[in-house]
């Protein structure tokens, strides 16, 4: 079997292995020597020292081998030392090329023996909490002399922290997790990054809100661009003494002056995450000030996230925004393809700033995620299309709303010129009922996009939006409720039913519910037609699953087609009208289903159907 495969090309055999997951991989090292050399790198080449299980189904791209308790992470280590001591060639520690360390309980000298036992690490993941209990206590004055750059206590904390971080002249990307306080901060900016100008991605945990964050402490994008200069992947934050300067270089730009003396561009940075420290931004002229700063310091960006909390956000109107907004031939996003706008309230004001950046003629972000913080605030699903028309993937997030102004919109008017593929409004809501097109959104994603091939959405979200003015969808709707009643010889404790006749050619279909991923329910894909006659919708394939809750907590849920061992009294529901002979008495029993009834109608079946993302086998249709 070994000379079998030693036969097979190098890229054949890892796209074999490709296929198999963590546990098959151990297994099949196991076999003999051959697999032994050919799966040991591949096994070894993430080390994750967590805390707790990864999530069930969760798949990261990358293999990783978790080390959960504090006991398997000590008796791992000591059998590195052990390993390299015995036979160092053979040491598994050297095909480890990222190492995040998770958990909260080991100390640094525990981390720092790891470190010395892995040298081809390069990446480098820790918990903030780590670094702060090996951080000497500092008192209110040491915490000033800190940032005012104390060179006393700068060397006391390079001494503590640098042989972790700084001594890997080969390490490439440097990550917190957890909240970093101000003091942290400080301590790293101030006494390692000088050290690391090797580093190519940086991210030290500013993600989350750091309750202690002050703009007075914080290094500046200027020192760190000094530091590490070669930073293609960056997560930072930005004063507004910063930013604020763009008016500066606009000023010098008209003139005809040398402008990078005032904003020096970073041109090494293509992906980016930026929040301003305060979060908070009072005016649309604000956020248009922090856009064009980011234009032009960072000019080949094409990965760009910007958070930041405009719930005092206030614009005098589209036109009156647009006249203060810096005239984007001076500076705007030429190389941008995805484009992440994450705040609390005012998106449609965040939407036109940055769309006022990134210009059409210019490509413009072929994706786009919204991440609403706020459920008082929404978005509309027309203006989005008007203001990235090359988008192509669109994906929301968050606790915000969404709608589809429809009013005036003739149906028979040219569809609005888009791009969309790909749209995931999994966690998005119909906006509130004082909204302008609450209920319209699901309609102009249909109507409006033929292009789209893959859709995810929530079911109990939407499936109160089809209503009677709906047309064909509430047709289809009010179809499919009179068949479950006609056909089901049980009674459901939960029934949602969405229509989407617009949804045609779909490659692929995600149903997401919100409701308990293990409990038992069922699941109902309707084909239909409508027809001129007095016929009206005639049902041409139907395909319905039991979704089975799993024997143990850490299994995904089952799904079978029913009658593939399911429970018999529910079989007869898979052609919703009952067969000839079987008719349903007013005075037969009743069962009562405590799980979820799911339906959705369609015009045409999707290619692929998935429910939680979980891929949902379906009969070929005759």
């Amino acid at each position: 079997m070994a000379h079998m495969c030693t036969a097979l090309p190098t890229e054949l055999l890892d796209a074999i292995l490709d296929l198999l997951n963590t546990c098959h991989q151990k297994q099949l090292r196991l076999v003999n020597r051959f697999f032994n050399r050919l799966i040991t790198p591949r096994l070894f080449r993430v080390l994750v020292l967590a805390s707790d299980a990864p999530q069930h189904g969760k798949h990261t791209g990358l293999r990783e081998l978790s080390l959960l308790s504090h006991f398997s992470c000590l008796e791992f280590l000591e059998h590195l030392e052990q390993q390299q001591q015995s036979c160092p060639d053979d040491c598994i520690g050297q095909h480890v090329r990222s190492l995040k360390v998770l958990r909260t309980d080991l100390s640094r000298h525990d981390i720092y023996r790891f470190m010395q036992l892995l040298p081809s690490v390069t990446s480098f993941t820790l918990h903030s909490s780590v670094l702060e209990k090996a951080m000497p206590r500092l008192s209110s004055q040491h915490t000033a002399l800190l940032a005012a750059r104390s060179p006393e206590l700068i060397e006391l904390m390079t001494a503590s922290f640098l042989p972790i971080l700084g001594e890997r002249h080969d390490l490439r990307h440097l990550e917190l997790t957890g909240i970093v306080y101000q003091p942290l901060l400080n301590v790293l900016s101030y006494s390692i990054l000088p050290y690391m100008s090797h580093l190519r991605s940086l991210d030290l945990g500013l993600r989350m809100e750091t309750p202690e964050l002050t703009p007075e402490g914080s290094p500046s994008l200027d020192y760190l661009h000094r530091r590490c200069p070669c930073l293609e992947s960056l997560v930072w934050n930005v004063s507004h003494n910063e930013y604020c300067i763009i008016d500066s270089w606009k000023d010098i730009k008209t003139r005809g002056g040398n402008a990078d003396n005032a904003i020096v561009p970073w041109q090494s940075v293509t992906d980016l995450w930026l929040t301003r420290e305060t979060f908070a931004i009072v005016s649309a002229e604000e956020l248009g000030q922090l856009a064009a700063f980011i234009c032009i310091k960072f000019p080949r960006v094409r990965h760009l996230s910007v958070l930041f909390d405009s719930s005092e956000l206030s614009a005098n109107g589209p036109g009156t925004l647009t006249q203060t907004l810096m005239d984007p031939s001076l500076g705007c996003f030429r190389q941008l393809e995805a484009l992440t706008l994450e705040c609390s309230m005012a998106i449609g004001v965040g939407q036109q700033v940055f769309s006022h950046f990134a210009p059409a003629e210019y490509g413009g972000p072929s994706s786009l995620t919204i991440e609403l913080f706020s459920e008082e605030d929404w978005f509309d699903f027309l203006e989005t299309l008007t203001q990235f028309p090359n988008v192509t993937h669109l994906c929301t997030k968050g606790i915000g709303c969404l709608a589809a102004n429809l009013d005036g919109f003739d149906s028979e008017a040219p569809l609005l010129k888009n791009s969309l593929t790909t749209i995931d409004m999994e966690h998005s809501w119909p906006a509130h009922t004082n909204y302008q097109g609450h209920r319209s959104a699901l309609i102009a994603i249909g109507r409006l996009c033929p292009s789209l091939q893959h859709f995810k959405f929530s079911i109990e979200a939407w499936d109160s939006t089809i209503q009677e003015p709906d047309g064909v969808a509430y047709d289809l709707k009010k179809y499919a409720e009179d068949k479950i009643v006609a056909g089901a010889p049980c009674d459901f404790a939960n029934v949602h039913v969405v229509s989407l006749p617009d949804f045609i050619g779909l490659s692929s279909l995600d149903i997401v519910s919100f409701s308990c991923h293990t409990a038992s329910g069922m699941l109902f894909i309707a084909e239909v037609a409508l027809s001129s006659t007095t016929a009206g919708i005639c049902l041409t394939s139907l395909q319905a699953w039991h979704l089975h809750t799993p024997s143990r907590p850490e299994q995904s849920r089952a799904i079978r087609p029913l009658g593939c061992g399911t429970p018999p009294e529910l079989d007869c529901i898979a052609e919703w009208i009952p067969r000839a002979g079987a008719s349903l008495a007013a005075t037969a029993p009743r069962h009562h289903f405590n799980g979820a009834l799911y339906v959705v109608v369609l015009k045409t079946l999707p290619k692929q159907l998935f429910f939680d993302s979980q891929y949902v086998p379906c009969k070929p249709k005759i």
